[in-house]
């Protein structure tokens, strides 16, 4: 009896295994989906940071985005949206010049630029997305030569 169970278990654990790969196996990664999520988050936090009440608190948000900067970049490279990985990098330059500001007005000034290309670099992706968007729903090209000499 004890077999039986333990036979049991194994075979369904297997095919919970097998299962597993085959759901993770049909997923799709989009870069630029990922780096405009991000750079929502980042431009979030930036706008948190300008409305914070004190300069500690703006940096905690800035910070914040930075780390968001730092963990999209691939995407951004993966992507192929070179203005909008421009415009992330030069919203990375302010955002750290604002962290190193001495006061609290320097760092918003610093904060207002950073927002600035955060903005410009949503921008940029949806403008790269909508330009290299295939009308089949997918990355894959097609050619017919029947239709395309009609």
């Amino acid at each position: 009896m004890k077999t039986y169970r333990r036979a049991v278990l194994i075979i369904a654990a297997a095919l919970g295994i097998l299962a597993l790969f085959m759901m993770a196996s049909f997923t799709t990664s989009n870069a630029c989906a990922f780096a405009n999520q991000y750079t929502e988050f980042i431009k979030d936090q930036t706008e948190l940071a300008l409305k914070a009440g004190d300069f500690e608190k703006s940096k905690y948000y800035v910070y914040k985005a930075l780390k968001g900067i730092d963990k999209t970049k691939n995407n951004f490279k993966n992507c192929g949206c070179d203005d909008a990985l421009e415009n992330i990098s030069e919203a990375e330059k302010s955002l750290k010049k604002a962290t190193k500001a001495n006061s609290f007005e320097d760092s918003k000034t610093f904060l207002q630029i950073a927002l600035k290309n955060t903005l410009n670099s949503i921008v940029a992706l949806d403008e790269f997305e909508n330009s290299n968007q295939s009308e089949y729903g997918d990355n894959l090209l097609v050619l017919n030569t029947k239709q395309s000499l009609k």
